[in-house]
């Protein structure tokens, strides 16, 4: 069934783009990301060794096309290809349309980024940093609430500074059989996005997604798993901005005690503080420079063989640089490091390099006046 509904919406995806093209009456634009990186990952031991890699992080194609069908309906449609990926399914990020009837009202669907998490939501072409937070991570590869997946939402504009998005997406998180479509499907996502200036804006999203957590009587009991993600964003002119990023999860070791269960995750992140800051200045009125400093708090339980124990929380630090060549290409540098609960190193550190280019082309329009 998810194979089905994936290669629907690419198909269906697909064809408006050919379609759209060919009549020449629509716009586009043709998107192009490369970044290659070296990273080396310190193993946690105290011995001064780690895992060092250089590689491809993102190759990225995307092909983006609008064009209205009725006077009150424009249709968006797009397609993001990353050949970093290891499959061809994963290859594809993006295959969705998007109906516009108005700024306060559209309707998205097929295969996109689920709108949870604001560092999450991020494009990698406009992160500041090479890596997002470990607590987005940590949705991503251990709750699967993250990441790309098949759905629907509606969202808009209202009052011009408030914005909002809802809507269901598939849940497949070391799914078991017994479970209905329904359990799989059921995972609602809403968001609410506050900006009172171009220069601030705040947001608070929630997911819900339902998964099975043990036998009961030999019958699988739903649960269902409540998050929550709340953001501030400030920038001061083009030399100053601060990021803040809340999040509020569950104690999910609680659930794994049971004797049969599909939730057993290695790490666990019950709620978590992330911020980055920014300071921009110009090298010989050419090179933009931009300094980080990035703070990360994590609190949750280590869930290691059925065994529980307490890791409280530890900290994370990260400093980076960021030199901009020219619009569309730039180097990045970060190096963090992770302490316990007395601020003492607990040995995984991680630097990484990264160079970036990224660009956008308009796609010609076809003239059908004659």
């Amino acid at each position: 069934m998810e194979q089905c509904r994936f290669y629907f919406f690419l198909l269906v995806t697909f064809l408006f783009l050919v379609g759209s093209i060919y009549s020449g009456s629509a716009k586009g634009e043709f998107g192009l990301l490369i970044q290659p990186w070296y990273t080396f990952d310190e193993n946690g031991s105290y011995a001064d060794s780690g895992d060092a890699k250089i590689d491809v992080h993102r190759t990225k194609f995307s092909l983006k096309i609008r064009k209205k069908v009725y006077p009150k309906l424009t249709v968006q449609s797009k397609i993001s290809v990353d050949l970093s990926e290891s499959t061809f399914k994963k290859s594809f990020k993006n295959a969705h349309i998007t109906l516009k009837v108005s700024p306060r009202l559209q309707f998205k669907c097929g295969k996109f980024k689920i709108p949870f998490g604001a560092n999450n939501l991020q494009n990698a072409s406009e992160l500041n940093t090479i890596h997002r937070s470990f607590t987005t991570d940590h949705l991503k590869k251990e709750l699967n609430i993250s990441g790309y997946a098949c759905g629907g939402i509606l969202l808009g504009t209202l009052f011009d500074k408030l914005s909002y998005a809802g809507g269901v997406f598939q849940y497949r998180n070391n799914v078991i059989k017994g479970f209905t479509l329904k359990d799989i499907v059921d995972f609602p996502v809403a968001s609410l996005s506050y900006a009172p200036k171009k220069n601030i804006i705040a947001r608070y999203m929630i997911a819900a997604p339902q998964a099975g957590s043990s036998l009961v009587n030999g019958v699988i009991e739903a649960k269902r798993f409540v998050f929550h993600n709340a953001s501030f964003e400030y920038s001061y002119k083009d030399k100053y901005a601060m990021f803040f990023e809340y999040f509020n999860g569950i104690d999910t070791s609680q659930i794994s005690k049971a004797k049969a269960t599909i939730v057993d995750y290695n790490e666990n992140v019950t709620h978590s503080l992330y911020t980055l800051h920014s300071y921009s200045m110009y090298l010989f009125e050419s090179y933009k420079i931009k300094l980080l400093f990035g703070f990360e708090y994590l609190n949750g339980l280590n869930v290691n063989h059925h065994s529980y124990f307490n890791r409280s929380f530890y900290y994370s630090l990260l400093f980076g640089m960021n030199l901009y060549l020219k619009k569309s290409l730039w180097i990045q540098l970060n190096y963090d490091s992770q302490y316990d609960h007395v601020f003492k190193s607990i040995h995984k550190n991680r630097f990484a390099a990264q160079i970036t280019y990224s660009n956008n082309f308009k796609l010609k329009q076809k003239n059908s006046n004659k």
